[in-house]
C-alpha cells in the first residue's frame, strides 16, 4: 500500500539475551551541572530540589525543563512550572515538583520500570548484525503496525495520548508519543536522533532527525501511519498497514508543505542529506517484516511478496491477487493491497481480500491456511498478528464502511492440523473454541489438558499413541498434542507427555 491509497493522509540471537543499553542521550547536547541536577531529581521522583550555590536563572531552569522534556521521552509524568523560592536573580530551592495526577516517589518508579517492561519486547525483536538503518525501519514499522493514531485529537484535544506511557498502555497516540517512544528506542540501541517540530495547516507537528552513519535523516513515523480520514467518532487506520514515504529524507524530501519550518528545539537544525544506499522500503505495500536472513514484504508493482537483503534488489517470491472487493461483490473491488504481513516460526503470512496464506521459508511453498466462508459480512482488510494469533479486520468496504464503525474483528489462532503443517483456526466464543474454516471441524478447548492428545479429558498412555499419530501426520487435528504450544508436533512434545506421565514434568 503505497501513495495509491489516495486517502492516507497521516498517518539476535545474542541481543535478545543481552543487556539492553541505558538510555544514551543525544551526545551533541551538553548538560550543565545544575541542568543534570534538575533532570536527575525529576527522574527520581524528588519532592524538592536544593539548588543554592548553583546561581540558576529562571530562563535557564525553563532551559533544563526543556530538555528534560526532548532528552527523556519516558518521563511522562512531569508538568512544567515547577514552584520554587528565588534569591535576587537565581532560584535557590526548587519547593515542589508538578508531578502528574499527585505521582509519588515510588509510583513514579513504578511507571518508569512498566515502561521498560513494555518495550523490553520490542528489543527482543532486533536480530544480531542488524544495521541502524534496519533497527531504525523496525522501529518504525513495530510502531506503525501495532499502535494507531488517537482520532480524540480531532474533538476534545485535551483527551487525546500525547505521552509515549500512554500510547505504549493504551495502543494510541498522537505525532508527539510517535515521535517520543521513536526516540526512546533508538536511544536505548545507540542512534542518536531529535525530536523537532513545525507548524503545519493550524497545529503543530513533532517527528524524528536521525544520525545513520554520519549523516542525517528525517523519519516521520505518525506519517509512516496511514489513517484514512480525520474524525473523532471511530478509529480510522489502515489496520496493521505502514507506509515508508517518510522514512530517511532529506531536508528537500522532507519540505511538502507539510513539515515546513521545522526546527530542533535543542539547538542547531541538523543538515539532512538525501539518503544514497538501496531504498526498496519506498516500493513495500506492507510493513516489512525480518525473518531467517531476509526482510519480506509485499509490493503491489511486483505483483505480491518479495524478500530483499539489503534492500537494493529484491527477489520476486509468490503473486498475490490485487483485488481487494467490496461489500462482498467479487464483481467491485479496489486495486492494491490492504494486507498485514507478519512472519512466525520460518513462515510469512499475509491474505488476499478472503484467504490467509502462509509462505514456508525453507520449501518456497504457499499454503491456504484460511478463508472466509462467506463474504456477507466484508474481506479481510488487513490483520495484525502476535505469536500464533492473528487479529483481523473484516468490513463491507474500507472507505464507505469502516468509517462509519460498520466493521468487526476476528481472530484466528494457528495450529497444527491436517490441511498441511498449519492451519488457521477462527476463535470463537470464549476464545478457547476452536473453528477450522478449511473443514468445518469444531474443537472445544475450554478444559483443554496439556498432553492430551485424544481429547478425552485425561492423560494417559493411550495419549501416546495419539500423539505418535500426530507426528505422522494422521490425526485430524494435532493442537492437542502440542506440549509445547510451539505451532508444531515433534519428538520433544513426545518427550514431555513421558515425562507428564512419570510425573516429573506437570
Amino acid at each position: 500500500m503505497k501513495i495509491n491509497k489516495i486517502i492516507s493522509l497521516l498517518v539476535a540471537m545474542f541481543l535478545i539475551v543481552a543487556t539492553i543499553p541505558a538510555l544514551n542521550v543525544s551526545a551533541a547536547v551538553s548538560l550543565s551541572t545544575k541542568e543534570q541536577l534538575f533532570i536527575n531529581a525529576v527522574l527520581n521522583g524528588d519532592s524538592s530540589l536544593n539548588l543554592s550555590g548553583y546561581k540558576m536563572t529562571v530562563n535557564q531552569l525553563n532551559e533544563a525543563e526543556k530538555k528534560l522534556l526532548y532528552l527523556h521521552p519516558e518521563v511522562w509524568h512531569y508538568y512544567s512550572n515547577c514552584n520554587y523560592n528565588y534569591s535576587g536573580n537565581y532560584v535557590t530551592k526548587i519547593t515542589s515538583f508538578n508531578y502528574k495526577n499527585g505521582y509519588t516517589k515510588s509510583s513514579i518508579k513504578s511507571s518508569l520500570k512498566e515502561i521498560e517492561d513494555l518495550t523490553n519486547p520490542i528489543f527482543a525483536g532486533i536480530k544480531y548484525g542488524w544495521s541502524d538503518v534496519e533497527k531504525a525501519l523496525y522501529f518504525h514499522d513495530y510502531i506503525c503496525v501495532n499502535y494507531y493514531y488517537d482520532n480524540e485529537i480531532y474533538g476534545i484535544r485535551e483527551n487525546a495520548n500525547f505521552h509515549m506511557y500512554e500510547l505504549l498502555t493504551e495502543g494510541k497516540g498522537v505525532c508527539q508519543s510517535y515521535s517520543f517512544l521513536y526516540k526512546y528506542l533508538l536511544d536505548r540501541v545507540g542512534i542518536e536522533n531529535y525530536v523537532v517540530v513545525s507548524d503545519i495547516k493550524d497545529s503543530d507537528h513533532a517527528w524524528n532527525v536521525v544520525n545513520i552513519g554520519g549523516k542525517w535523516y528525517h523519519v516521520d513515523v505518525t506519517y509512516g501511519d496511514p489513517i484514512i480520514a480525520k474524525n473523532k467518532d471511530v478509529t480510522l487506520d489502515f489496520y496493521g498497514q505502514v507506509e515508508h514515504n517518510y522514512f530517511l529524507l532529506s531536508n528537500s524530501q522532507i519540505n511538502d508543505g507539510n513539515h515546513n519550518n521545522w526546527y530542533n528545539p535543542l539547538g542547531t537544525n541538523p543538515v539532512c542529506v538525501d539518503y544514497t544506499g538501496g531504498e526498496l522500503w519506498q516500493n513495500a505495500d506492507s510493513a516489512i517484516v525480518y525473518e531467517n536472513g531476509y526482510w519480506y514484504y509485499l509490493d503491489y508493482d511486483a505483483g505480491g511478496l518479495v524478500r530483499t537483503d539489503d534492500f537494493s534488489r529484491y527477489t520476486y517470491l509468490a503473486s498475490l491477487e490485487n483485488k481487494w472487493y467490496k461489500g462482498g461483490n467479487k464483481n467491485s473491488w479496489y486495486y492494491g493491497y490492504y494486507s498485514g504481513i507478519a512472519a512466525y516460526n520460518g513462515r510469512i503470512f499475509y491474505t488476499d481480500s478472503y484467504r490467509i496464506y502462509s509462505y514456508d521459508i525453507a520449501n518456497h511453498n504457499v499454503d491456504q491456511i484460511a478463508y472466509l466462508n462467506t463474504m456477507e459480512n466484508g474481506s479481510f482488510f488487513g490483520f495484525v498478528m502476535n505469536g500464533k494469533e492473528m487479529n483481523l479486520l473484516i468490513t463491507k468496504d474500507i472507505f464507505n464502511y469502516y468509517t462509519k464503525g460498520n466493521y468487526s474483528m476476528e481472530k484466528y489462532v494457528l495450529c497444527n492440523g491436517g490441511h498441511g503443517d498449519f492451519a488457521a483456526w477462527r476463535v470463537l466464543g470464549n476464545g478457547k473454541i476452536y473453528n477450522c474454516s478449511i473443514c468445518g471441524a469444531v474443537f472445544d478447548f475450554t478444559d483443554e489438558i496439556s498432553g492430551d492428545a485424544d481429547g478425552n479429558g485425561k492423560v494417559d498412555t493411550v495419549d501416546l499413541g495419539a500423539l505418535k499419530l500426530a507426528l505422522a501426520g494422521v490425526s485430524s487435528c494435532k493442537a492437542l498434542a502440542d506440549m509445547d504450544k510451539n505451532g508444531v508436533v515433534n519428538t520433544t512434545d513426545l518427550a514431555n507427555l513421558k515425562l507428564k506421565l512419570a510425573g516429573i514434568k506437570g
